[in-house]
């Protein structure tokens, strides 16, 4: 295991490139740097569980991490997928509360711990402007994760069609493995609508990997039925992978 100053060079690196540490100084990243510790994760390692205290928060050197929650009957629900240069378990410092949601490695992953005391230490005092807006922001934020676990019942097929047209690039940023992990079912199901979605012509392959080729017919044919609307099932899953 590498240590500081290296650790710290890179995280300094990374962290200018990471939305939210990427507002603070580069005096303030470099208090960070100073205390981070680079930790490997095996395939199946959990890095933290839902309801517990916030102690660290991670920002992802390599691999992929799931985000997901568990409901009242044992199954778990996916609502991100966190791989380099995302920092994940940051709400839980910002708001003082518990873990909203427990964090798996999905592959092979190396980040880099940072003391929740430290990054504490660098938000904006209790009781101002600032962390009230902060406070505010990670309020809906978990929101969207409750709405995420209650709207279940949004048909898949509207549910794929809704992140893809957002988000154009997932099929080659993802393996379908891993993308029904995300939403939480078989690969089969999700083979089946892609493969269906193929013999239409709205997704492709290319380099062995599925991607998006026809953004109209996909929204014309397949968001809600057929209207092109996104439904506020669909909406919160795709609000809660954003954000979260």
């Amino acid at each position: 295991m590498r240590r500081w100053p290296l650790v710290g060079a890179d995280f300094s690196a990374l962290a200018a490139r990471c939305p939210f540490l990427d507002t603070l100084c580069a005096e303030a990243r470099a208090r960070l740097a100073a205390g981070v510790r680079e930790v490997s994760l095996r395939r199946g390692r959990v890095l933290f569980l839902e309801g517990d205290r916030p102690d660290a928060v991670y920002l992802v050197c390599s691999g992929l991490v799931r985000i997901f929650v568990t409901e009242l009957d044992g199954s778990e629900t996916t609502v991100r997928l966190v791989g380099r240069g995302e920092l994940l378990g940051e709400l839980a410092v910002i708001d003082g509360g518990l873990r909203s949601a427990s964090a798996i490695a999905m592959r092979s992953v190396v980040a880099y711990r940072l003391p929740a005391a430290l990054l504490a230490a660098e938000l904006p005092a209790p009781g101002t402007v600032g962390r009230g807006i902060l406070a505010g922001l990670v309020a809906v934020v978990r929101e969207n994760t409750k709405r995420l676990v209650i709207e279940r019942s949004q048909p898949l097929e509207s549910v794929v069609a809704t992140l893809l047209f957002d988000d154009p690039g997932l099929l080659r940023r993802v393996t379908q493995g891993e993308l029904a992990g995300l939403l939480g079912v078989s690969r089969q199901s999700l083979n089946q609508i892609l493969r269906a979605w193929e013999r239409e012509g709205v997704v492709g392959r290319r380099d062995g990997r599925m991607h998006l080729t026809d953004p109209a017919a996909l929204r014309a044919r397949h968001l809600v039925g057929g209207s092109g609307v996104v439904s506020p099932s669909a909406a919160a899953v795709r609000l809660s992978i954003i954000h979260i």
